[in-house]
């Protein structure tokens, strides 16, 4: 089926995309190969070429992005395999989102737009070419999905801290537009929980854990070591210390949140719910929260082109 308006949300940890009510989500992994590469993908995995570079995407891919840059070829590269995936061909339209500090900056926002916009020289996904040129383009700030989907924010003033991969977002919305001087961006991400992890477990272990054992600890709440689960009070100890730096940036920028509602989002926040809840108890995670922006994206971009 081929789509025109899309919503994608490309996150450091993964890519969530949507076009109507169809959707599609990977981990934001890749692996650089040679173009004649042909090992067997298995799960959510593609073989993308663009501009004459051949990557494994998506769960077979091994390495992640830690870099602070959204313009990057990943970025792009995990956009379009989207859009690709979803049935985009020719001339499309896309929201897409981008860290609060891009997008309070009109020149940043701008310059962000264009850079999406840039069709790639060469673009193939699973060995077919895709021609893809993006016609119009919806940069949205990170973590303002749920804004645009529940009504129970509508004349409210709200307080959204989204925790995706890498990054953590802030905005206080008043009757869903955002307060541009409450808007920040810090590097909190799940990447931090995952590095203290790491740090704490292979010295204590003496081991060397790889990204994916490092996940396995998040998911198990601790290591199996010798066939034995060890170490929750130290992932416990961690994920607390990880909401505690959040919240603490929050109060040094001189709002408090005990006087407004206040919504967490992203996928980082449920992996950290009960911490917020311990701390922030009138705070909501949202449900679904790894899909709420790509759904309040897709929300607005068809809203805009009247689909």
């Amino acid at each position: 089926m081929i789509n025109k308006i899309f919503a994608v949300d490309a996150g450091k940890f993964a890519t969530k995309a949507m076009a109507g009510d169809e959707r599609l989500m990977f981990r934001s992994n890749y692996t650089r190969i040679d173009e004649s590469n042909s090992i067997p993908l298995e799960g959510c995995s593609f073989k993308v070429e663009i501009d004459n570079k051949a990557y494994i995407l998506g769960d077979m891919g091994e390495e992640s992005d830690y870099s602070l840059e959204k313009q990057s070829v990943l970025h792009k590269m995990a956009t379009y395999t989207a859009i690709a995936k979803l049935g985009g061909r020719d001339e499309i339209k896309v929201a897409v989102g981008c860290p609060v500090s891009i997008f309070k900056s009109d020149e940043n926002r701008k310059l962000y737009a264009e850079y999406m916009k840039e069709q790639p020289q060469m673009f193939k996904v699973d060995d077919v070419s895709i021609k893809i040129k993006i016609d119009k383009i919806v940069v949205l700030p990170e973590g303002s999905g749920p804004i645009y989907t529940d009504e129970r924010f509508k004349d409210k003033r709200v307080a959204v801290i989204d925790l995706g991969g890498r990054n953590m977002n802030f905005t206080i919305y008043n009757n869903r537009l955002p307060q541009v001087s409450s808007m920040f961006t810090e590097n909190y991400g799940s990447m931090d929980i995952e590095t203290l992890i790491k740090q704490q477990f292979d010295t204590k272990y003496r081991c060397s854990l790889e990204d994916k054992d490092v996940r396995a600890i998040l998911e198990q709440g601790g290591i199996k070591y010798k066939g034995q689960l060890e170490g929750q009070k130290h992932v416990k100890e961690i994920l607390e210390g990880y909401v505690d730096k959040v919240l603490a940036r929050v109060q040094k920028a001189n709002f408090n949140l005990d006087t407004m509602d206040v919504v967490f989002t992203g996928g980082t926040s449920l992996l950290v719910e009960e911490e917020i809840k311990q701390r922030l108890s009138h705070a909501e995670v949202i449900k679904d929260a790894q899909w709420s922006n790509t759904e309040g994206f897709n929300k607005i971009v068809r809203s805009k082109f009247n689909v």
